[in-house]
């Protein structure tokens, strides 16, 4: 058990790392074009806090390694509401969004959009 605890603490902390470096990545975008890598980024960190989120009742089920809510900020819906900021803070930013002409490119921000 302990051993679980701690590969779970470790998971929650790298998740946390991640944020805050998209976080300090995004920020330093503003003013300035985005490319469908941030936004793929940010599809995927949503992803991520939501694969490992907890159930609200507290029990842990599979992958569940984020709280709701905990004092280190650590809490799913705390982590999800940081990367909705940086999703509403750069939605005007999509307006001079550099978008191939790829039906991938395409496809990939459809699915961003469809996911935030």
């Amino acid at each position: 058990m302990p051993e679980e605890r701690a590969l779970r603490e470790a998971r929650s902390d790298k998740i946390v790392e991640a944020i805050a470096a998209f976080e300090t990545r995004t920020k330093a975008l503003r003013g300035r074009p985005i490319t469908t890598t941030e936004l793929v980024w940010l599809r995927l960190l949503l992803q991520l806090v939501l694969n490992y989120a907890e159930p609200a009742d507290g029990t842990a089920v599979g992958a569940g390694t984020l709280p709701l809510a905990d004092k280190k900020g650590y809490g799913w819906a705390r982590l999800l509401g940081r990367l909705l900021m940086q999703h509403f803070g750069t939605f005007l930013a999509l307006q001079a969004l550099r978008l191939e002409e790829d039906e991938n490119e395409q496809l990939r921000v459809i699915e961003y959009l469809a996911t935030a």
